[in-house]
């Protein structure tokens, strides 16, 4: 997402004219089209869901290549569809996407065992976050694409923060069997948990997500000597990264860490999380 959205305000290739399209996603509209974001993630989350689960979860890898050369194509055919990319927007989304997974996959579970174990590894995730974050090219219009890849930047280092407080502090800890697994199915009354789970999630999320919002953008005006009512101040740097990084990284956290301990408490909480996709 970094890499791709960096690459649109650097290329600064235009998106499809309308007319000849019709344009049916018109948030989108102020970013620039090259490469295609969405198609970028459409291939990438599910090889990699695909990669990291084929030897551990029991199932025919057939149909997960099928399952996921579908989800890909329905999401590269979308982007054409909805008006908002060229063909060579969406094959140089994929080719980068491909790029991307060949050299990256074969470390990820190096760079993850490091940040979940490290006693660092908050440290690390916050300053290489927002490092990303001020390294992110300068923008020569009001575009969402510095806005969207900071709340991802944040919801990353939220997320592994979130982990790495699970698994230091005991509540997270390895299979007690070597996989593979088998898929399990839940009854009616882990359907019901399930369901409990997702209300109360996002209700912590979205409480977070508000609370988190009221308090950080006035104190980042005040600090910045600007006017938190002028819409242009949440476009300044200053601002936007923190505020941004700091909203979406604490909504991230509550999720993976505080809800799980509230559903601990409500002994509503998944009964193995290892063996569960």
């Amino acid at each position: 997402m970094v890499v791709g959205q960096a690459l649109k305000d650097i290329i600064c290739w235009p998106r499809p004219p309308e007319p000849p399209v019709v344009k049916l996603e018109k948030r989108f509209n102020l970013e620039y089209g090259m490469p295609s974001t969405h198609s970028m993630v459409g291939v990438t989350v599910p090889l990699a869901v695909m990669f990291f689960t084929h030897n551990r979860y029991e199932y025919e890898l057939p149909y997960a290549v099928l399952l996921t050369a579908t989800w890909s194509s329905l999401v590269c055919l979308s982007r054409l569809y909805m008006g908002m990319h060229s063909v060579l927007d969406v094959i140089a989304g994929v080719s980068l996407a491909s790029v991307l997974l060949a050299t990256l996959l074969p470390w990820i579970d190096t760079i993850d065992e490091i940040l979940v174990n490290n006693s660092f590894s908050p440290l690390l995730v916050v300053v290489v976050g927002l490092t990303l974050g001020l390294l992110y090219p300068p923008i020569d219009k009001f575009s969402t694409t510095r806005a969207d890849t900071t709340n991802v930047i944040g919801i990353w280092a939220g997320v592994y923060i979130g982990y790495w407080l699970n698994v230091q502090m005991g509540y997270m800890k390895g299979p007690l069997q070597p996989p593979p697994y088998k898929i399990i199915l839940p009854g009616i009354s882990g359907c019901g948990f399930m369901l409990m789970r997702m209300c109360i999630g996002i209700a912590i999320a979205y409480a977070t997500k508000a609370i988190t919002k009221a308090l950080t953008y006035p104190v980042l005006c005040r600090i910045n000597n600007l006017d938190r009512s002028d819409p242009r101040s949440m476009c300044k740097l200053a601002v936007e990264l923190p505020y941004r990084f700091l909203v979406y990284g604490t909504v991230a956290f509550n999720v993976v860490f505080t809800s799980t301990r509230v559903f601990t408490i409500m002994h509503i909480e998944r009964e193995m999380w290892y063996t569960e996709v």
